[in-house]
């Protein structure tokens, strides 16, 4: 017997919000609803924090991950982090990845963090 596993199909781009005080990231859209997902922190070229929505995703699929790996500080759909000083004028990156039903897609967006 053969197992089909339908794909998570990117189909809607991720995006970057800011406020004066926090940087949100959104998953953006998939052919299939996320399970869960997970969202790292890209600055300049120093992957900073990764956030999982739940512990469904083994962190061995997220390779990239950031200094920092935080469970359940994220949901399906987004994840924030406070943004740094240090940060601001610096090439911000989102790297996400989302699951459902044995499927991952990923996805990334990149932004310069304004000087708020």
């Amino acid at each position: 017997m053969v197992a089909v596993v339908a794909p998570m199909t990117p189909e809607g781009a991720p995006a970057i919000h800011f406020t004066s005080t926090e940087v949100t990231c959104s998953l953006g859209k998939y052919s299939q609803a996320p399970a869960s997902a997970v969202y790292t922190l890209v600055i300049g070229e120093d992957a900073v924090s990764t956030h999982f929505s739940n512990a469904l995703i083994p962190s061995w699929l997220v390779p990239w991950a950031g200094k920092t790996t935080d469970y359940g500080n994220a949901t399906a759909t987004s994840a924030s982090w406070n943004i740094q000083s240090s940060w601001k004028g610096k090439n911000l990156s989102c790297l996400t990845l989302a699951y459902a039903n044995n499927a991952t897609g990923s996805t990334s967006v990149s932004a310069v963090v304004p000087p708020l």
